[in-house]
């Protein structure tokens, strides 16, 4: 999997920076077992101090195209906007998404914040035809998807 970020390029625009890859325990993610395993693998998410919000962009297969950190917070809180994340995955041509952050406090339940902007981005997602599949909350050893666990009724 590829890291990605983007910068301005020559002309002003926004263009897509390759960062590092990435070894990942799959290619193609189809559950959130699967995001969870790159999660925790590649990302090593359980292990940081404050809250990283990642995006993982994917094709219409399911197959990876690759990953961005959307923010870096605090012990608490990641700022995030429809405009980062989507500015991103337009460059990268995906059709679909999945969103995971950390909880520090190693507890993956989800706070009303995270479920509010997570309904955000989905909605904007829907405008854009770029569905949001699945937004993962990892924990020390655990984690909550808040489509699956039903956060998003």
């Amino acid at each position: 999997m590829v890291l990605y970020n983007t910068r301005f390029c020559d002309q002003g625009l926004p263009e897509l920076v390759k960062e590092q890859t990435l070894d990942t325990p799959v290619e193609r993610i189809t559950c959130a077992d699967q995001i969870y395993q790159v999660c925790t693998g590649a990302l090593g998410m359980q292990f940081h101090t404050e809250e990283y919000l990642y995006v993982i962009a994917i094709n219409s297969y399911g197959d990876i195209l690759g990953c961005f950190e959307v923010s870096h917070g605090t012990v608490n809180a990641s700022v995030s906007s429809p405009r980062e994340i989507f500015l991103k995955l337009l460059l990268l041509g995906a059709v679909a998404f999945f969103m995971a952050h950390n909880h520090p406090s190693q507890q993956s339940k989800p706070s009303q914040d995270d479920i509010s902007v997570t309904k955000r981005i989905k909605e904007v997602g829907e405008i854009l035809g770029i569905q949001l599949l699945e937004h993962i909350i990892v924990g020390k050893d655990s984690y909550t998807a808040l489509f699956r666990d039903e956060y998003m009724c």
